[in-house]
């Protein structure tokens, strides 16, 4: 069986929930629109 490794994202969103950037745990963007 392979290995399961976790990681933690955080969404950072507009005043109305629209999704902007996602940055994983050291802080490094890793998704933006």
């Amino acid at each position: 069986e392979g290995e399961v490794e976790n990681r933690i994202y955080y969404f950072h969103t507009d005043q109305i929930g629209t999704p902007l950037e996602m940055t994983d745990a050291e802080g490094q963007i890793v998704w933006q629109a």
